[in-house]
């Protein structure tokens, strides 16, 4: 575990698992990252993380000898090549495998209660932010998650690298950096984009005037952009990507349809959810629309 000269210094770049909490939710979200960076933080850690550094050489022993290749770099620190973001990656491990590109490697111990964000195809969502983070650190194409899953046994996962997650989690680095840890200001409860209660207990109740449009702002594209791959990555839980949709609501207001500055169009729908025993309910979707080609354009005539 960290001890308090490890923690102090991580409070001067965001890391892997700072955008994981962030885009996810997870252990305090957003609003526990902000105050780690700003505040610092007195957390030694738990008897789970304690237990995850236990197996953490067990496991990348045992992803040594399904990869073929030998894992070294363990704990090093690399440094992201675009120094605006601020990010740097502590590494588990890297695969050798002779190129200038080496492959990360994250160890992880599932608990019982993480289980159901597991599959036997995809490690959770959390998992794959951090791995993404590690890839783009090292420009590699692909990384590995090795995990122990509390029983079930040992799995591990080959990840490709995502370049549309790893160009949004650039953008959110940056963000979080300029607006909040840079200047030491912690934001209002309404900025944080991943705590849907929040903006649940703050969203006013908007009509739909059929037809209206708003224009919407650049920022509000970057927002779109991650609602986006909130669905399309699995990298955010269900609560994350609520938090956008609200975001969005708030945007909108009353408007069905608001014009991004990219030319595409998020619009408003009213969506029947039916269910079991409940009554049948509407809850409001945004959808992304992109300008249609004309066929001329798409035949190149």
């Amino acid at each position: 575990m960290l001890n308090a000269a490890q923690r102090e210094e991580r409070r001067n770049w965001i890391g892997a698992s700072d955008l994981a909490r962030d885009a996810t939710g997870l252990y305090g979200g957003t609003l526990a990252v902000l105050a780690d960076k700003i505040h610092g933080s007195d957390w030694e850690g738990s008897p789970d993380t304690e237990l995850g550094e236990w197996c953490e050489p067990h496991l990348l022993d045992w992803a040594q000898e399904q990869i073929g290749t030998a894992i070294s770099g363990r704990q090093s620190l690399p440094i992201h090549p675009d120094a605006s973001t601020h990010i740097r990656a502590t590494l588990d491990g890297m695969v050798l495998d002779g190129t200038d590109y080496p492959p990360p490697v994250e160890a992880k111990y599932v608990g019982p209660g993480q289980l159901r964000e597991w599959t036997d195809d995809e490690p959770s969502a959390y998992a794959i932010v951090q791995v993404n983070v590690q890839m783009d650190c090292l420009d590699a194409a692909h990384g590995y998650v090795v995990a122990f899953l509390h029983g079930i046994g040992k799995r591990l996962y080959k990840v490709p690298r995502d370049p549309d997650l790893c160009a949004a989690l650039r953008d959110r680095a940056r963000y979080l950096w300029n607006t909040y840890i840079e200047p030491r200001v912690m934001p209002e409860v309404t900025d944080i984009v991943s705590m849907t209660e929040a903006h649940a207990l703050r969203l006013p109740r908007f009509g739909l005037m059929p037809g209206k449009t708003v224009a919407l702002s650049p920022a509000h594209l970057m927002v779109a952009d991650l609602l986006d791959l909130s669905g399309k990555a699995k990298y955010a839980e269900d609560r994350f990507h609520d938090g956008l949709n609200n975001l969005m609501k708030m945007a909108l207001g009353d408007a069905e349809v608001g014009n991004l500055p990219d030319g595409t169009t998020l619009v408003r729908k009213e969506v029947q959810r039916t269910g079991y025993t409940a009554e049948p309910t509407i809850y409001v979707e945004m959808r992304r629309v992109k300008p249609r080609k004309r066929k001329d354009e798409n035949n190149g005539e």
